[in-house]
C-alpha cells in the first residue's frame, strides 16, 4: 500500500492526474492487478493535498474498471483490465442485448479462472486438445452427448446432433446451411439480437410476428406463413428474450399444428438447463425429433412431428446460477 503517483509531470485538475498517474503505474507494471492502493485518507496525506481530492479520484478510477472497492478491505486494482473506460474515448451506449449482472468484486472470478486453467494443465495438458477439432464434433463426441441427452429425449442419436462453439455460431451456420440471401424467417416481433446480427449478415430477412404475455401468437403465425411462405421460424418458447415470456404446453401444441401444416422447419433455443423444465418443452416442442441441419425427414412427419433444430447452451446448463 506504498504506492504514491507522480503528478508534477501531469497536467488538468488534481483527481485527474491521480486518475491519470493510476492508469499509467498499471500500464507500465508498477502497480499489478489485484494489488492494494492506500486507503484515502493515507494518500492524501502522502500528497499533501484534501482528502474528498482522493475520493473523487478514486470514485473516478473505479467508474473507468481500474479499480475495485472490496468492503472491509479497501480499493484494489482491478482483477480484470476488460472493462476499462477511457475518459477521452467515445461515451458507451446502453446495451440491452444481454442480461449481464454484475459480479460480485469478492467473487475473484478472473482469478479462480486463471487458477483453475492452470491447475487443469499441470493436472492432463493441453497438447491433445491443441489442434484443429472435428466440424460439428466428432463422433466419440456427439455419441457423448446423446447419451447425455437420453434421459430428456429417449430416441436422440449421436448422428442427429452438431457440436458447435457457442449458440450465435450455431445460428449462423444454420442460417447458411438452411437459406439463400433474400429468404424469409420468421421470429416473434421481439427477438433476440443474435438472430438479427446473424439474419444481416447472411442477408436472410426477418419478419416480426405479434406476440403476447405466452410468446408468438398462432392465427399471426398462420397468416404469416400463409402470406410468406417462410423458410424457417425462429422461436425462443422458454424464457423468451426480451420478455421472458415461456409458452403453455397448449399453446406448443397450437403452433406445432401450424408449422406442421405449413412444412416449416421450426428453430427453437432456451436459456434453461435441461432438468429445471417441463418435460413437453424445449426439444420435445414440437412433439417431434430433434433434427440436424437438413430439411424435415419424412419419418418426423409420419410420426407427427416438426422438423426442428433445437440448441443448448452447455454453460447453462453446467453453471445455472449465471441464469437471471
Amino acid at each position: 500500500m506504498d504506492w504514491v503517483p507522480t503528478l508534477t509531470d501531469r497536467d488538468g485538475p488534481l483527481y485527474r492526474r491521480i486518475v491519470e498517474a493510476l492508469t499509467a503505474d498499471i500500464a507500465s507494471g508498477r502497480l499489478r492487478r489485484g494489488q492494494q492502493l492506500p486507503t484515502h485518507r493515507v494518500l492524501a496525506k502522502a500528497l499533501g493535498i484534501d482528502l474528498t481530492t482522493v475520493t473523487r479520484a478514486y470514485t473516478e478510477a473505479r467508474q473507468r474498471g481500474l479499480t475495485e472497492a472490496r468492503t472491509g478491505r479497501g480499493t484494489f486494482v482491478a482483477e480484470s483490465m476488460a472493462q476499462v473506460r477511457h475518459a477521452t474515448g467515445p461515451q458507451a451506449q446502453i446495451d440491452l442485448s444481454m442480461n449481464l449482472p454484475p459480479q460480485p468484486m469478492e467473487a475473484d472470478l478472473e482469478g479462480r479462472l486463471t487458477r483453475g486453467i492452470a491447475a487443469l494443465q499441470r493436472e492432463v495438458g493441453f497438447s491433445a486438445h491443441l489442434n484443429y477439432r472435428d466440424p460439428g464434433g466428432s463422433d466419440e463426441e456427439r455419441d457423448i452427448a446423446a447419451n447425455w441427452l437420453r434421459s430428456r429425449i429417449a430416441d436422440v442419436r449421436g448422428d442427429r446432433l452438431v457440436i458447435c462453439p457457442g449458440t450465435q455460431n450455431a445460428l449462423f451456420n444454420l442460417l447458411i446451411t438452411l437459406t439463400s440471401p433474400g429468404d424469409i424467417v420468421l421470429t416473434e416481433a421481439l427477438t433476440y439480437p443474435g438472430i438479427k446480427a446473424a439474419a444481416a449478415y447472411t442477408g436472410v430477412r426477418l419478419v416480426g410476428v405479434a406476440i403476447d404475455k405466452e410468446g408468438i401468437l398462432p392465427d399471426a403465425l398462420k397468416s404469416a406463413c400463409q402470406q410468406h411462405r417462410p423458410k424457417a421460424v425462429y422461436l425462443m418458447p422458454t424464457i423468451h428474450n426480451p420478455t421472458t415470456a415461456t409458452m403453455s404446453r397448449s399453446r406448443r401444441e397450437a403452433v406445432a399444428e401450424i408449422l406442421r401444416a405449413n412444412d416449416v422447419l421450426c428453430r427453437t433455443d432456451s436459456p434453461r438447463p435441461w432438468w429445471r423444465e417441463q418435460p413437453w418443452s424445449s426439444l420435445r416442442f414440437c412433439r417431434g425429433y430433434p433434427c440436424s441441419l437438413s430439411r424435415p425427414s419424412r419419418r418426423d412427419h409420419d410420426q407427427g412431428g416438426v422438423g426442428t433444430v433445437c440448441s443448448r447452451v452447455m454453460c447453462f446448463c453446467l453453471l445455472p446460477g449465471r441464469l437471471p
